[in-house]
């Protein structure tokens, strides 16, 4: 119901009576009464527009504060989630966002928004400017020049629960800044913080309206009362209707208001926490839905409840509600524990309660925000007690315990601790440990200040030391060292907990014990025999380093407790186990006999064994003692040395033809790629009937035939560069075949028998593709008559014998692709040369002989193996091994690179130290539409982008430059103009973007000499990746 106020005339006093009231007269009695009333309506109006003005800013600031309030609650289950550490940081920052950035109302003066920012001037949420959204704000000024975000970081911070900045900003769509009134309340546990204002203009105008109507009113007043008391009556009753009025649009806005309200109801009964409106007497007025699950009440009879029904009765907390909601209502902010009581079974839980006083529909209220903590309390009793048991544990522990800030100064010693270094804990604590009980420098010489500031450097690692201490008279005592640096909630390193034990007695006996075992243990390690001894059940205590080193092992020590069964030569293990038993059964020794053993490199070796059975003091065997010669060493020294005189001079002639391959590659490609260029752009610009089209097709085709020859030559000396992928090798096959089928002759079938599964490995499509060519090729020609061409896929396992067959290849899993002919085969001398360069069984001009040394080195640098088995007559089959991965391979579509138009109109940068290369390259780029910069060199274009930045799009880059190559030009240009992609160019491989021929992941890489449509394709390729 609304408000309404209403003045009326007094009846005539007792005074008019009085003979002397009657002699002034009634123009006497008018003008007192008109002063009297307009002196009571002057006063009136004074108080009613003090207290009209206090109020309306009381309301601005109290619904700014409640719409924060709610939007904070909103979002309080995310920050409950990175206190229990359940949720990260930047994923609570995420959720936070989206969920305020949906938080936008409408108030009496129109569209508003609540906002976010982190402590740093980072926005994080502005609806109405999302622009501004994730940029650094710290140094944005209004027009007085007030730093808006400091200030608003700094009210956040310092108060605890929100506090109120003014200064001016530009409300949406407007030029002109207005004074805004902001309300701010931080999160630290995401360090940031969360708002919204109002601008005061239109506010200060209805002020204005309402005090200059309330001054007009009141001189008018005046002015008629003194005329007449009857005309000062009317106007009083004029007065009251127009305060009618008025009170009607403060309905009105009330109404306004109470739609924003609405907005924010489900807010209201979102929010995590409980919230209880109540009466200053502490009748509950409304609550929300939380409050009902919490105190397990039905929302129909809530209002039959008061808050001393729902509090317990214990810690006097009855007597003191009423203090504390007379201190609420006084304006606190009040913040407190309190025992909670659900009235329908009589349970009581712990709560933390924020109370504070607030306008509720016009009238004074007590908002309660109550949070259930009784998990939290529960954990801290458990803290508690823990605590005071670890103190008591700590205290009395036999161990040596203390505690130390990050600089080593104690601020704990226990009472062992005491009485093992001689220090009271008056005297230590407070003290560096470095110089008291520790001396400057470790015995081992490691600097105890370095291991310190490990520690704290690593606060997730337990540090275990040894060291030399000291005692207070002077002592050297060892000590054990067990080091954890302890952290405060914000993951601070605050101590380090350090636990010890005495090891002095220990320390000299170890010392004497070790120089024996060191006496025995050279003795053992000396002698020109491998010696091992076992216990009764065939076991291995211990064998010299010879023995160990036979057996595959570092160490002695780690063949302890094994059995022969564990051995590399278990296939002997059982004709071992007989020999010992035999000996320790007849306590006979068995000596000098012969037998063979397998080596970790599965070779087979023969040994001259002697067993002899050990006794113990009562005369039982209680073991063996066993030695040996290895007495193929020789023999098999002499074999190995004829097999390694062979594979180094294989090595040096196949490194001899790669380093004439890699040397001359660099300068040729260089020489090719304008020949190649200008022959193609001379190609394209002469019509069909061009006399001079056919020499200059010809002069193209021996340029590419140059070309392919070079890259055949890198191929085999395993220097070309790979772009790697995961790729499935029946989908290479497959999509291969019909370049296959094309190439080879008709009277050869090709029958391809893939693998059931996919086949996996890393490779490069296109120097997959040539293996296979040149593997299909190579039996073509073996098949002059015709025949059979069997492609297989499969994937196979090889063993360490296997694997050793291979020469590099580990033992594991690997993808095998097999090659059959039907044709003549070869013998066993021709295929041991097959795969050196420039080998060949064919006629004079058929053949140049890099076609299956090609074929080895893509297939060694794809860290493969390929083998060859021929018999004349019979046929030959080669079989290529990968290693497999697990990864999914990738889709070998088509390029979309190829659809899209390879002209455009960015602007690119090409730096080529080769004067030739790169006019090619910038004619090529200005002919398809491109804008081009050209530099010689690193530094000139480095210059050229410092002393006139242009917009630049692309780099395009030679590897190898005289001052500078072309990935650190890249690295250095990249900070100077933003989104910079990059394409490299480059004759030779061995360079620093290339490792070991593998290209880094995402780079663009173009191989010289190019044709003119492979450089502009890639050119576009790099222009739409999305990384460089």
């Amino acid at each position: 119901m609304k408000n309404r106020e209403f003045i009326e005339v007094s009846p005539p006093s007792d005074r008019e009576s009085d003979p002397v009231t009657r002699k002034r007269g009634p123009y006497a009695r008018i003008l007192f009464s008109a002063a009297f009333v307009a002196a009571a309506n002057l006063l009136f109006f004074h108080l009613w527009t003090r207290d009209l003005l206090k109020s309306m800013d009381s309301q601005r600031k109290a619904g700014l504060t409640q719409l924060v309030h709610m939007a904070k609650n909103s979002i309080e289950p995310v920050v409950q989630g990175v206190r229990s550490g359940e949720t990260s940081k930047e994923d609570a920052l995420s959720a936070v966002r989206d969920r305020v950035r949906r938080l936008v109302y409408e108030d009496q003066y129109g569209p508003n928004y609540i906002f976010m920012s982190a402590y740093d001037g980072t926005m994080l949420v502005q609806p109405f400017e999302p622009g501004m959204e994730m940029n650094n704000q710290w140094d944005l000024q209004d027009v007085h020049g007030i730093y808006i975000i400091r200030e608003l970081v700094e009210t956040a911070r310092s108060h605890t629960h929100g506090g109120f900045v003014r200064y001016h900003y530009y409300p949406p769509g407007q030029q002109t800044a207005q004074e805004k009134l902001a309300f701010v309340m931080g999160i630290p546990e995401l360090q940031c913080y969360i708002g919204t204002g109002m601008y005061m203009q239109q506010a200060l105008l209805d002020q204005l309206t309402t005090l200059d109507q309330a001054k007009y009113w009141a001189l008018l007043l005046v002015l008629l009362i003194t005329v007449s008391a009857l005309i000062s009556v009317r106007e009083v009753g004029r007065r009251n209707r127009m305060l009618m009025a008025e009170m009607t649009e403060k309905e009105k806005a009330k109404e306004s208001l109470a739609l924003s309200e609405q907005n924010l109801r489900q807010v209201f009964h979102d929010i995590y926490d409980a919230l209880i409106v109540q009466d200053p007497e502490g009748r509950i007025l409304e609550v929300n839905d939380r409050m009902l699950s919490m105190f397990r009440l039905p929302r129909e009879r809530i209002r039959e409840y008061t808050i001393a029904e729902i509090s317990a009765r214990e810690n006097n907390q009855q007597e003191r509600l009423s203090g504390i909601w007379q201190r609420a209502m006084s304006g606190e902010n009040l913040v407190f524990e309190w025992k909670a009581l659900r009235p329908h079974d009589g349970s009581v839980f712990d709560v933390e309660v924020s109370l504070r006083h607030s306008r509720w529909f016009g009238r004074g209220v007590l908002i309660a925000v109550v949070r259930d903590v009784s998990d939290r309390k529960r954990a801290e009793d458990a803290l508690h007690a823990s605590e005071a048991k670890y103190r008591e544990l700590v205290q009395h522990a036999r161990s040596i315990i203390l505690r130390m800030d990050p600089h080593g100064c104690v601020t704990f010693f226990n009472e062992f601790a005491q009485e093992f270094f001689g220090f009271s804990e008056e005297e230590i604590i407070g003290r560096n440990v470095v110089g008291t009980i520790v001396p400057e420098v470790e015995t081992s010489g490691r600097d105890l200040k370095a291991l310190l500031q490990d520690i704290c450097n690593n606060p997730d690692s337990y540090y275990t030391n040894e060291n030399e201490n000291m005692h207070k008279d002077g002592r050297r005592m060892w000590v054990t060292w067990t080091n954890k640096a302890v952290r405060d909630p914000h993951g601070v390193v605050q101590e380090i907990l350090c636990v010890g034990v005495d090891i002095t007695a220990h320390k000299r006996a170890d010392e004497a014990l070790r120089e024996s075992r060191r006496m025995l243990r050279s003795v053992l390690d000396t002698i020109p025999v491998r010696v091992f001894w076992k216990d009764l059940n065939s076991l291995y205590l211990g064998c010299n380093r010879a023995f160990a080193r036979d057996a595959g092992f570092s160490s002695p020590s780690d063949i302890v407790g094994r059995s022969d069964h564990e051995m590399a030569w278990a296939e002997q293990a059982e004709q071992y186990l007989a020999d010992d038993r035999l000996v320790m059964e007849s306590g006979r020794p068995k000596l000098n006999y012969e037998e063979f053993q397998t080596t970790p490199d599965g070779t087979r070796i023969v040994l001259r064994t002697s067993k002899i059975p050990l006794y113990d003091d009562d005369g039982k065997v209680r073991g063996l003692l066993c030695t040996y010669e290895d007495i193929t060493e020789e023999k098999r020294a002499a074999e190995e040395r004829a097999v390694l005189e062979k594979q180094l001079m294989q090595a040096r002639k196949l490194e001899s033809v790669g380093r004439l391959a890699g040397g001359i590659a660099h300068d040729f490609n260089n020489m090719l790629s304008p020949i190649l260029g200008y022959s193609e752009i001379l190609l394209d610009s002469m019509s069909e009937n061009d006399p001079l089209r056919g020499d200059m097709k010809e002069i193209l085709s021996a340029g590419r035939r140059a070309r392919d020859l070079t890259r055949q030559l890198l191929a085999f000396a395993r220097r070309q560069t790979l772009e790697v992928q995961p790729i499935d090798l029946n989908e290479v096959i497959t999509g291969f075949h019909q370049l296959l089928r094309r190439t080879i002759r008709e009277n050869v079938n090709i029958r391809f028998e893939p693998a059931s599964y996919p086949v996996v490995f890393r490779g490069d499509v296109g120097q997959v593709e040539q293996v296979i060519l040149n593997l299909a090729l190579n039996a073509q020609d073996a098949m002059r008559e015709g025949g059979t061409l069997l492609l297989q896929t499969g994937m196979v396992e090889l063993d360490d014998t296997q694997a050793k067959s291979h020469q590099v290849l580990e033992a594991g899993p690997y993808v095998m692709l097999a090659v059959t002919d039907t044709g003549a085969g070869m013998d066993q001398q021709t295929a041991e040369r097959v795969f050196e360069p420039f080998f060949t069984t064919k006629e004079m001009g058929r053949g140049t002989g890099l076609g299956l040394a090609t074929v080895y080195g893509i297939v060694k640098q794809h860290s493969g193996s390929i083998s060859v088995h021929s018999e004349p007559g019979n046929g030959t089959t080669f079989r290529v091994f990968f290693p497999q991965v697990k990864e999914k391979a990738v889709s070998l579509g088509s390029d979309q690179t190829a659809s899209q138009s390879l002209g455009g109109n960015e602007t690119i940068l090409v730096a080529e130290d080769q004067e030739q290369v790169r006019t090619l390259a910038a004619q090529i780029l200005t002919q398809h539409g491109y804008k081009v910069l050209t530099a010689p060199d690193g530094k000139t274009a480095l210059e050229l982008v410092a002393s006139h930045p242009p917009v630049l799009h692309l780099l395009v880059t030679d590897v190898i430059m005289p001052d500078m190559n072309g990935k650190a030009l890249y690295e250095k240009m990249a900070p100077l103009v933003g989104g910079l992609k990059v394409l490299f160019m480059s004759g030779y491989t061995a360079d620093v973007i290339d490792h070991h021929g593998v290209l880094d992941t995402g780079c663009h890489f173009i191989q010289k000499p190019f044709s003119l449509k492979e450089f502009v394709a890639k050119v576009r390729e790099a222009l739409y990746s999305a990384g460089t």
